[in-house]
């Protein structure tokens, strides 16, 4: 889920699109798809990890 928020914000972002709310625009920031992105990579890691 984390990715797919990355990506649609990465996408959001990336056609210059830019929301008036404030919470949507938190949403689908530049930083927003950097988080999702950190968040899918250590849930990747956690998951590939040997236990």
């Amino acid at each position: 889920m984390a990715l797919f928020w990355a990506m649609s914000a990465g996408f959001v972002r990336g056609v210059g699109f830019v929301p008036r709310h404030r919470a949507w625009r938190l949403m689908f920031s530049g930083g927003a798809c950097l988080l999702g992105i950190a968040l899918a990579a250590v849930r990747m890691a956690l998951l590939n990890s040997p236990q």
